[in-house]
């Protein structure tokens, strides 16, 4: 008899349940059954159904949670095996109790939005929790039961209550990765980390003058310290308590880098700084690898030139030329001897083969998942791993114009790698060694071959394995499309439109909240009366559908040309102030009933319907392998010019 099962049962059955509690049995039931019940009798997920049950939830002052006692015994089993929890839906009703987690007691992740609680007393029953995400817990003060979760290795704050406490986060044995998104002021007064390896100090106003730091001398002791990310200093003073940092990215109104000389261990260094004005220092760093500032001053890089180890330098956020910027750059040596190898591997004769993606067998393509630790993973030093990535795919586009093939019409990378601004604003999260690249015309596709071939040859040529996800996709009608247009989402018609529908959103979101809050206001007022009924017209505020966008631009009125004029000689200008323009309403209009007058806008993809060649392939140095439900084994096998080999069946064992 399962213990656990039986005691939720017969708490969660109880009739003096609270509303709340019932709420948080509700939560639990539907993430349980969606992530863990595999029953004959399992339901399909109706996500958009799931989302507007979720919106009235939240909007409805009267909400009642209704649990049934078949679906509660469903899950009743399923909970000792329970390792992972997820309830950070934004769009739901707040949880305003976590009773009912007592009863998972092997859980090892959880994370948690949304929550309006004043304790965190139930963690004291969850003694395996590792990883514990914490977002939007603004009426909790106290985090002191924090410290009863011994295994906790990874801790994600997020909040804006002004005064938490966190009284014993000290004394945690394994804490190695810490984000810390709440009030930078709390987190200097904590007295030492004695197991943190990454800290990223992200809260609302860490990098304002608000929430700026005097020094490092203010942070606590961490003498594990080797990634560092955020924050906000006037002085760079007491760095040198870190000496095993590796990587940072570091903000503030200093002028220079003079106590960074003394880091032994930096590899990475990227600095977020208007004030600065000597970046001479990094060029006594020994081991440095990668420099980037992001600063609305010039600097002086010729400085740079006499490091010895440097290979990275990038500069965002001036806009006065820097030409001994590019002249820099042109001294620094290659990292071909970091990422690649002295000659390419030889290639086996290339092989088609087939695999189930989600088979029980294990034929399919090689593991791309980086190791966390050893030198094949860098060590876990993501910046690293971000280096690696940079330089394939450089290495790719290079062997891909060598063969003619850099200008081919339809072929894309999907995920090109920025180098520019996102440097300072996301930490790199590097897991696999992967690219994405899309053939999406015919005549892209009908040089599938040759494609084929340049990506073995430039995978043959790096340090360690890597994959190319290669999709094939024939859209009707692209060789007639603007390329322009369509590599890029950010035209200004679509830029409008976002801007018109982010509006209408917000603005139906603040009328159901007033309308939630007026509903829960009247429902305290009829309570305190002692009047039990509800009001009929008290629950889940749905408003009206969404009206249609109006045009976004109208085109201009065609102007008097020639019989024989060519259509195609210039291009037309639908932004140019020639008469069109924004559409507007009739002098006797109103632009607020603009939408009787202005017909519906269609916005749609001309290839929706169109089930055409659609192919998925992961191209390796000795095979390409081919999905069984994405592949098209003849059609690639066609295109490849290869004998299609089928995965092995599987033992229905």
């Amino acid at each position: 008899m399962n213990t656990t099962a039986d005691d939720f049962l017969t708490w969660a059955l109880d009739a003096s349940r609270t509303l709340e509690e019932r709420f948080a049995i509700l939560r639990l039931f539907e993430r349980v059954y969606q992530c863990h019940y595999t029953g004959p009798d399992r339901r399909p997920t109706n996500f958009e159904a799931e989302r507007l049950k979720q919106e009235d939830r939240r909007f409805n002052a009267a909400y009642e949670p209704v649990v049934k006692e078949a679906d509660l015994r469903r899950i009743a089993g399923l909970l000792p095996k329970v390792r992972d929890l997820y309830l950070n839906d934004q769009q739901d009703r707040p949880l305003r109790d976590l009773s009912v987690l007592r009863f998972l007691p092997g859980l090892t992740s959880l994370t948690l939005g949304q929550v309006e609680v004043e304790s965190l007393d139930i963690l004291h029953h969850l003694p395996a929790l590792q990883s514990l995400h914490l977002h939007g817990f603004d009426r909790a003060e106290d985090y002191t039961a924090l410290a009863a979760c011994r295994e906790l290795t990874t801790l994600h704050l997020w909040g804006q209550h002004p005064w938490p406490v966190f009284t014993g986060l000290e004394t945690l044995p394994r804490l190695e990765n810490l984000h810390w998104g709440l009030p930078v002021r709390v987190f200097t007064e904590i007295p030492c980390l004695p197991a943190l390896k990454k800290l990223e100090l992200k809260c609302w106003n860490s990098e304002q003058l608000a929430g700026c730091l005097r020094d490092f001398g203010q942070l606590p002791e961490m003498p594990l310290l080797e990634v560092f990310w955020g924050g906000a200093f006037f002085r760079l003073d007491g760095i040198e308590r870190f000496p095993r940092l590796r990587t940072a990215r570091i903000s503030g109104f200093f002028r220079h880098l003079r106590p960074l000389a003394s880091m032994p261990a930096l590899t990475h260094l990227r600095i977020v700084c208007d004030e600065m004005r000597d970046i001479s220092a990094a060029a006594r760093l020994p081991v440095l690898h990668q420099f980037a500032l992001h600063s609305i001053r010039p600097q002086d890089w010729t400085t740079l030139m006499d490091s010895t180890s440097l290979r990275e330098v990038f500069a965002t956020g001036c806009e006065t030329p820097q030409p001994d910027l590019d002249t820099l750059r042109l001294f620094l040596p290659p990292c071909d001897d970091l990422f690649g190898t002295d000659a390419p591997r030889p290639l086996p004769p290339l092989r088609l083969l087939g695999y189930h993606p989600q088979g029980r067998a294990t034929y399919g393509p090689p593991d791309d998942a980086i190791p966390e630790t050893g030198p094949e993973g860098w060590h876990g030093c993501q910046f690293m791993r971000e280096s690696e990535s940079w330089w394939t795919q450089d290495l790719i586009e290079a062997a891909l114009e060598e063969a003619g093939l850099g200008k081919l019409k339809g072929l894309r990378f999907n995920n090109r790698r920025r180098r520019d601004a996102p440097l300072h604003y996301s930490s790199p999260h590097h897991s696999h060694r992967s690219f994405r690249i899309s053939l999406l015309r015919v005549e892209a596709i009908s040089r599938v071959r040759e494609v084929v071939s340049v990506l073995r040859g430039a995978l043959s040529r790096t340090r360690y394995p890597w994959h190319v996800c290669l999709s094939l996709d024939a859209e009707p009608d692209a060789d007639e499309w603007d390329e322009d247009w369509r590599d890029s989402e950010d035209t200004p018609q679509q830029r409008a439109i976002d801007h018109l529908l982010e509006e209408q959103r917000h603005e139906r979101e603040a009328e159901r909240l007033r309308l939630f809050l007026a509903d829960q206001h009247r429902l305290t007022l009829l309570q305190e009366q002692g009047t039990q009924d509800i009001p009929e017209d008290i629950g889940p505020r749905r408003l009206a559908p969404e009206k249609p966008l109006p045009p976004i631009f109208k085109p201009p009125p065609a102007p008097d040309k020639p019989a024989d004029a060519d259509e195609d000689d210039e291009e037309k200008d639908f932004f140019a102030d020639d008469g069109g323009g924004i559409a507007e309403a009739a002098p006797d209009e109103d632009d607020d009933q603009d939408e009787k007058w202005l017909p519906p806008v269609e916005l749609g993809d001309p290839n929706v319907n169109w089930n055409g060649l659609c192919i998925f392939l992961v191209v390796t140095e000795s095979a390409v392998w081919c999905p069984t439900h994405r592949g098209d084994p003849e059609a690639t096998s066609y295109l490849l010019d290869l004998p299609y080999e089928a995965p092995p069946q599987e033992d229905p064992a």
